[in-house]
């Protein structure tokens, strides 16, 4: 039987202790990351301790399943279905360490469970519970190795490093690192985070803090410098995950803005925030747009290609006003800011089919190439989108009629991307395969 199988059977087991062990002791050694994004977990069921992570942004669930003299480590993953005001509904997976090419693809369902919130935190201000004796928890030796989250956002290591042991997870699309550090020689869970200042071919730099367990419903002002540590690439690798650089993302405000009309209009100036935004308009007539004095179109499309077309614009922050023009029945226009930190995985890629052009993305790239095909008998053009600066690549693909299934080797320059598609005269889809 397959490493991954066990590990099913018996977290499945584990989990409904879990859920059992909550309704009477729900508060659980925690620590919010300084930058307020995760929420760390220590805690010990049945022998085990399950040093996991919840992302703020996705409720996401991720982490290690320690057991003593166990001969790999035991990843955990859980995707958020549910939440109200005091419980969370998961869909909780597993798996062991990665040696495969396809990490991601290398979990198995476990169960679903749902957990009052007051799991992540003890929110009613008391001391949080103490786990038990790390001594006896880390009795004998036990496996190291990595893997890759299902949504391909975080790779989780369990590694001893100078006598600790390391239950970590760091976060490919900022860098950040969170988890635990075990003690043999027992006491309080130890939590760590640490923001990446420096990344080279050999290694990745980090400031790392360390904070107790918290002790209240904030707690992120209890984290302590601890040290600047250069860590080697190989630290954080898993299977043939062989990703992109890691650039910094642009950051847009929270925004969704709605207009409508029933021919040429000049819109009201309007407040943009420095960004990067999608704009959607559905008509099925012409129409034309165009911003301030700028001669070029934000739209240009024929009638039958407007029906939810899709476009990036980069706001440099500050007013903007927009007009329609050639417009030949009602309108609809919606602004909205893109999230470039909540990539979903490249492989979604494939799911896309349209008629018209569309906004791809953000997504995640494992890799460092990946083979593209356009399936579309029209034409068909696909521009990568910096996602740095918003500024717009040199097209990936500039096809004509009668051009099925051309296929390129894309080489994206970040291990998150955007992307656009233009000229569209027929529906169309993409294929995405690893290299």
């Amino acid at each position: 039987m397959h490493a991954s199988t066990r590990f099913v059977g018996v977290t499945s087991l584990i989990l409904v202790t879990w859920l059992s062990a909550t309704t009477v002791d729900a508060a659980s050694p925690t620590a919010v990351t300084p930058d307020g994004a995760q929420t760390l977990v220590s805690k010990d069921l049945a022998g085990q301790r399950w040093a996991i992570t919840r992302n703020a942004a996705t409720g996401s669930v991720s982490g290690n399943v320690f057991e003593p003299g166990a001969a790999e480590p035991r990843f955990v993953w859980c995707k958020q279905t549910d939440v109200t005001e005091d419980d969370v509904s998961l869909e909780c997976y597993g798996t062991t360490a990665c040696t495969q090419s396809a990490c991601a693809d290398s979990w198995l369902f476990v169960s679903a469970v749902t957990l009052p919130l007051s799991f992540f935190g003890a929110a009613d201000g008391s001391s949080a519970a103490a786990t038990e004796a790390a001594p006896t928890l880390l009795a004998g030796p036990t496996g190291s190795g990595t893997t890759l989250t299902p949504d391909h956002r975080t790779i989780l290591v369990s590694k001893d490093v100078g006598g600790l042991r390391w239950a970590i997870g760091r976060d490919v699309t900022n860098g950040t690192i969170t988890g635990n550090v075990f003690d043999p020689k027992g006491g309080d869970p130890r939590f760590i985070w640490c923001s990446e200042t420096g990344s080279s071919a050999a290694g990745i730099a980090v400031d790392c803090y360390a904070a107790p367990s918290c002790t209240g419903s904030g707690c992120a002002g209890d984290w302590a410098f601890v040290s600047a540590v250069d860590l080697p690439r190989s630290f954080f690798s898993a299977g043939s995950y062989d990703p992109p650089p890691r650039c910094a993302l642009l950051r847009t405000p929270p925004l969704f803005l709605e207009f409508r009309g029933g021919g040429k209009k000049t819109l009201d100036a309007f407040e943009l925030p420095a960004g990067i935004y999608k704009i959607t308009v559905r008509t099925s007539g012409y129409f034309q747009l165009f911003y301030s004095t700028n001669r070029a179109a934000v739209f240009n499309l024929s009638s039958g290609a407007a029906l939810g077309a899709e476009t990036v614009f980069v706001s440099h922050g500050g007013s903007y006003t927009f007009r329609t023009d050639n417009v030949s029945t009602s309108w609809k226009l919606t602004f909205e800011s893109i999230d470039l930190t909540r990539p979903a995985p490249i492989s979604d890629l494939a799911t896309v089919t349209a008629f018209v052009p569309k906004v791809l993305g953000p997504y995640v790239f494992d890799r460092s190439s990946y083979e593209l095909t356009a399936y579309t008998d029209g034409y068909f053009q696909l521009f990568p989108i910096d996602p740095s600066t918003g500024h717009e690549g040199l097209s990936i693909f500039n096809l004509f009629d009668g051009s099925y299934g051309s296929s390129t080797l894309y080489e994206p320059e970040c291990n998150v991307m955007l992307f656009r598609t233009d000229n569209i005269s027929a529906q169309w889809s993409l294929g995405v395969a690893p290299r």
